[in-house]
């Protein structure tokens, strides 16, 4: 990672302690003292694992174990192709890979690849700890992949907008999907933060964030990580999808999904705008859901704290694992 690069993570980081709660801070620290050497060592092993995956021949092994998942790219007696491998900004919980595979006639084929990490699992046990988040069920990292891909299965089952599923490895605690061109919703509140105007697009995406967050509802699914982050909209489908499900739940955790999606829309877009849009939000998954308004209220007291924390993951999401992992090994 390039030194203005490494300054830009570090400034980040300074400039969002310094508007956190001292106490916050303190617990944290404290925290991350006592679980200094677990840390070390799943950072160590997930960045390992990391550079393991970005070899295409890895990848190939992979597809070679699903052959019948990837039958579509090559022609009846000739070998699979190995694929181009492109590491993909998103924190560190997760490894996230774009794999291009040209088939027998030249086309080119994207795939979206998740490959879960033993920081996930560290993310997974202290995110309770440190913070209201709910305690997550599925923490080892095969367990998060099993919960991914039957509540992805379902969600798409009960009309939801979700990834296709093309193959998955219990084994490597492996995900494929069809591989999504779009913006991350995320990005796009940032692009209404920074120019100081609401879009007709920016309302549209939040609407259907509402509106989509009801209908996993309505299916019997909650997210727990539900954020703009995790949302893509895609202009070609005029849809936006939720894409990450490694956290979610059967138990009733509705109210926690709203007030933190909220809450994070709080941290990406502050003052009359945000609130603008929270009720946008809001609004549309009222359209299709009851809303527990006290039970909202509650939760953004309980998180309003946290906004500072938010923005902290946020910037985190902006790069890719190896970048990360270098700047903390460094």
């Amino acid at each position: 990672m390039a030194k203005k690069q490494k300054l830009k993570i570090r400034d980040r980081y300074i400039n969002i302690i310094k508007r956190t709660n001292p106490w916050m801070v303190l617990r944290f620290l404290v925290i991350t003292i006592a679980c200094f050497p677990v840390w070390i060592w799943v950072v160590l092993f997930s960045y390992l694992h990391s550079l393991r995956w970005r070899q295409p021949k890895i990848g190939l092994d992979l597809m070679k174990r699903h052959s019948l998942a990837f039958s579509n790219l090559v022609k009846e007696g000739q070998p699979l192709p190995a694929p181009k491998v492109t590491v993909l900004s998103g924190g560190i919980s997760n490894l996230s890979l774009l794999w291009e595979i040209n088939d027998a006639q030249g086309n080119v084929h994207e795939y979206f690849v998740k490959v879960f990490l033993p920081l996930g699992t560290f993310w997974a046990w202290i995110c309770p700890i440190v913070s209201p988040f709910p305690d997550v069920y599925a923490k080892l990292s095969h367990e998060r992949m099993s919960m991914d891909v039957v509540l992805r299965t379902h969600l798409a089952e009960h009309g939801a907008h979700v990834a296709r599923l093309v193959a998955f490895d219990p084994v490597k605690k492996v995900m494929v999907t069809e591989f999504l061109k779009g913006q991350m919703v995320d990005q796009l509140l940032g692009e209404v933060d920074k120019s100081g105007e609401l879009s007709e697009l920016a309302k549209t995406v939040v609407q259907q964030c509402g509106a989509g967050l009801a209908k996993a509802h309505q299916a019997g699914v909650c997210l727990v990580d539900a954020q703009p982050a995790n949302c893509m909209w895609v202009p070609d489908q005029e849809k936006v999808y939720f894409l990450d499900l490694e956290f979610s739940s059967r138990w009733d955790h509705r109210v926690w999904d709203m007030g933190f999606f909220m809450c994070y829309m709080k941290a990406r877009v502050p003052g009359p705008l945000g609130k603008t849009l929270r009720k946008l939000f809001l609004d549309s998954y009222e359209a299709e859901n009851p809303v527990d308004w006290a039970g909202i209220a509650e939760t953004d007291k309980l998180l309003k704290e946290y906004v500072p924390v938010f923005q902290c993951i946020l910037a985190l999401r902006e790069f890719t694992a190896e970048e990360l992992f270098e700047e903390f090994l460094t």
